[in-house]
């Protein structure tokens, strides 16, 4: 029982743990759009509804971070290694 309710656990993920981390995009996000990310969090690779911060679009396989919750299911990400206007 103990196990069952382990599994149980982790298959639940809390998305506003998201922000901060590092993922990589697994479908394409578009122009204005939203695509889907590949994230680390809270020990279980998960995918994540994902839209640009700055609305660009951005390839599958691209490094993002997320830089906050865009909803209930989605995140805002942008990509790695790019500087923030007014940071």
């Amino acid at each position: 029982l103990h196990l069952l309710r382990k599994l149980a656990e982790t298959g639940n993920v809390n998305i506003g743990a998201a922000v901060g981390r590092n993922g990589t995009v697994y479908l394409d996000i578009p122009v204005n759009g939203v695509g889907e990310i590949r994230i680390l969090c809270g020990g279980v690779m998960t995918h994540m509804r994902a839209r640009s911060a700055n609305g660009s679009a951005i390839k599958t396989g691209a490094p993002v971070r997320v830089v906050k919750m865009a909803g209930s299911n989605c995140v805002e990400v942008e990509v790695e290694g790019s500087v923030r206007k007014g940071v």
